[in-house]
């Protein structure tokens, strides 16, 4: 039961003692009618057995004093809602912004092996799960389960024999309880990996319809969707049917402990073992108690249900962020030594020693697939090495604080990607206390002042989602801009000049030529024209570094490097 609490809070199990006490408190304000009522029928029922006035004072002052509870009930009910909602959504929001930050600094490696849908759908679904836990379910079950209790002990010592026959049904009901509950948990399991499995077609279908419209692929995709919400709907189905009836039996034995209390309390009455006006009170108090034990029954199987979104928010919770206390040393000089990476299973690099110096100019070439971005991303951090290690100034890179080490790392790659924001904002990613002014000087040396000197808001332009509002060759520079303002000592390249037409590439060359002066340059290119002054080349191919050396010294070499540069010059 403990496990549950946790698990529903997010690891927050305090968060309950505040929303719990109220809801509690209110709940046994809620008795007060029950029991005034019962007095004012005492009164009048007494008065006509006795043939005597009503005590009328008494009667006027049980009306006011009910008048009195609806102001009294609403001030317990504002505490308990307060205290139920504002901390349900304290806990979701700051949850989510938690676990968006924990994801920032998981490996790229993880985040890759996940689908973005089930991601998302952790974030977004599975905490409004949380909130409703929060919020409806577990302070309700808790405090519906203690008044009642508390209720049926005070009845107790009224009259024993009538509160043992009010729960004398319960046995079977908790037995029914706990089939119910292992029903629920194997197909909730089910259900929720539906939800999960709509999201991520949802998600695949919205990314890739453009794909899809271009190939005629509309039906074969909308299937996979359509397959996915028909498989939701069995689990759905399936969950509702199997697990109503253990759910409803629950109930019904429940409700017949009210039955047999009132059989109960007709044999005890008839034999002079029990007076009306007590026989009167179980009426009202005992009828009254079942009404809580039907919610917390309820509650405790749809708290049961959201279990399963608080195991997979702390199951993403659990994953390691990046490792590393050391500061980032002065020393910029980057070394693998026997560094071997694979790609879920798959080897990628093998092997592989190089040295990268301080200031100096370093190509990264080959064939398609054969690891050179997957070396510049061992470098940024992204993933983490299968075997070796790769040194920074002589300390092992997992040794290093992360926020550190990438404050010395740019990146530029052919891919660039914007925050729906302004193009300033997109560009302050690299230094967020940067000034206008400065932002406008790192965009004239981007080259990319011209294009955004003549948008209707200059910097203040937004961007679409992505940056599908701008050419490739202007992200391109954006992204070059975030680097210069940014002032990292290295910079890795990847790829930036691929799908670039003349006239961008040329800008871009410019632009990096400012990027670049007085830095460590690692650049992976497959136009080789672009490495010809490279203080040395590694050509990579088949995870393996097969040649290396400057350019003159690759094509005196007659090896894979003067093949492909022949190719391309021929």
């Amino acid at each position: 039961m403990k496990n549950i609490f946790y698990e529903l809070s997010a690891g927050e199990p305090d968060k309950l003692v505040k929303p719990v006490i109220a809801t509690t408190i209110a709940e046994l304000v809620n008795f007060l009618p029950i029991i005034l009522i019962f007095w004012s029928i005492y009164l009048m029922l007494e008065a006509f057995l006795n043939d005597h006035i009503i005590n009328q004072p008494l009667i006027i002052g049980i009306s006011v004093a009910l008048i009195v509870y609806l102001a009294v009930m609403f001030i317990f009910e504002r505490f308990s809602y307060r205290a139920l909602f504002r901390g349900a959504y304290e806990v979701s929001a700051k949850g989510r912004i938690e676990l968006a930050e924990h994801l920032a600094k998981l490996p790229l490696g993880y985040l890759d092996s996940k689908d973005p849908g089930s991601l998302a759908f952790t974030l977004m679904r599975h905490y409004t799960n949380i909130e409703m836990a929060l919020s409806h379910i577990i302070p309700i079950c808790i405090a519906n389960t203690i008044v009642p209790i508390v209720v049926f002990v005070g009845l107790f010592f009224v009259n024993y024999q009538m509160a043992i026959a009010a729960v004398i049904c319960l046995p079977i009901s908790l037995l029914c309880l706990y089939c119910s509950q292992k029903i629920l948990d194997s197909l909730a399991v089910k259900q929720h990996r539906a939800n999960l499995e709509v999201a991520n077609r949802l998600q695949e279908y919205l990314s890739g319809i453009a794909l899809i419209k271009a190939f005629n692929l509309v039906g074969e995709r909308f299937k996979r969707l359509i397959d996915s919400f028909d498989y939701l709907r069995k689990t759905s189905i399936a969950l509702e049917i199997i697990l109503g009836p253990f759910a409803m039996l629950t109930l019904i034995f429940l409700g017949a402990g009210l039955g047999i209390m009132i059989i109960t309390g007709r044999y005890l009455l008839f034999n002079g073992a029990l007076d009306v006006f007590t026989f009167i009170a179980f009426l009202l108090i005992g009828t009254k108690a079942f009404v809580p034990i039907t919610t917390s029954v309820m509650a405790f199987l749809q708290g049961k249900y959201y279990q399963k979104s608080a195991q997979a928010i702390l199951e993403l919770k659990a994953q390691k962020p990046l490792a590393g206390d050391k500061p980032t040393p002065n020393d910029y000089e980057i070394r693998f030594d026997n560094v071997s990476f694979a790609y879920l299973d798959t080897p990628v690099l093998k092997n592989i020693n190089l040295v990268i110096p301080k200031n100096h100019f370093i190509a990264i070439s080959g064939p398609s697939g054969g690891g050179k971005s997957t070396i510049l991303k061992l470098i940024a951090r992204f993933y983490e090495p299968s075997a070796g290690s790769i040194r920074f100034g002589g300390e092992d890179i997992l040794d290093l604080e992360p926020n550190g080490y990438m404050q010395k790392i740019s990146m530029v790659s052919q891919n660039v990607y914007l925050f729906s924001e302004s193009i300033a904002q997109n560009i302050a990613l690299g230094d967020q206390n940067a000034s206008l002014e400065a932002i406008e000087a790192v965009c004239k040396q981007a080259n990319c002042w011209e294009f955004i000197s003549k948008m209707p808001d200059g910097l203040n332009t937004l961007v679409s989602n992505g940056g599908n509002s701008l050419s490739g060759g202007q992200k391109q520079r954006v992204s070059i801009a975030r680097a210069l303002l940014k002032n990292a000592p290295i910079v890795l390249l990847d790829e930036f000049s691929a799908a670039l037409d003349a006239l961008n590439e040329r800008k871009i060359q410019q632009a990096l030529s400012e990027l670049v002066k007085n830095k460590t340059l690692i650049l992976v290119a497959h136009k080789l024209k672009t490495i010809v002054n490279a203080d040395r080349i590694y050509y990579v191919a088949g995870g393996e570094i097969k040649e290396a050396g400057t350019h003159e010294e690759l094509l005196k070499l007659g090896g894979e490097y003067a093949k492909m540069w022949k190719l391309q010059n021929t």
